[in-house]
């Protein structure tokens, strides 16, 4: 009789991660696993200092993937898929430091934003307007009802269709990264 490896994933909130980030996520793999693989959409590296190497600042897109125990660590703009291979408990260890330390990172504003269910809700309310307003003809409401309905569809939209080209991984330091403000100028 052999016993079957139980698989293990989560999902995450959208991140923003620094180096001093990806440094701690390697550095919990390293101890544990004889291989750590990093793969960007156009590189395979092997090592932190390869990705600073880079010719970008910004990545959208970085699976950190461990071998022997297996881990895989998916980081894209909408999200973090982490997977284990077998339930065990250096595995699970791993799995929840790992995440304990991405949840400090989460982005609760990209979520909201990214978040299709909120413009939905807000249709409903549009949809109410606009009716009331064409049954009364009442063009304030009714307009009011269009902007609304216009307004939701379109962020339903691009948060459905864009939100995975966010970037999640800055390749700086937190310490000598711009403000908010200094970055989006």
């Amino acid at each position: 009789m052999e016993k079957l490896k139980q698989s293990c994933h989560k999902r995450l909130k959208p991140v923003n991660l620094y180096v001093d980030d990806l440094e701690k996520i390697i550095t919990t793999l390293n101890g544990v696993c004889k291989k750590v693989v990093l793969q960007t959409k156009e590189y395979q590296l092997n090592s932190l200092d390869e990705i600073i190497q880079l010719d970008t600042q910004q990545l959208s897109f970085l699976e950190i993937t461990s071998y022997d125990p297996y881990m895989s660590v998916v980081i894209q703009g909408d999200g973090v898929r982490l997977s284990i291979d077998d339930d065990t408990p250096v595995q699970r260890g791993m799995l929840e430091k790992i995440s304990a330390h991405l949840k400090q990172r989460q982005s609760l504003l990209a979520w909201f934003a990214q978040n299709a269910v909120l413009p939905g809700m807000i249709i409903t309310p549009g949809i109410f307007l606009l009716s009331v307003g064409l049954k009364h003809l009442d063009t304030y409401q009714s307009l009011l009802g269009v902007a609304v309905l216009g307004l939701s569809t379109m962020w339903a939209w691009w948060s459905l269709s864009g939100s995975r080209k966010r970037p999640s991984v800055y390749l700086t330091r937190k310490s000598d990264a711009p403000s908010f403000i200094e970055r989006k100028k």
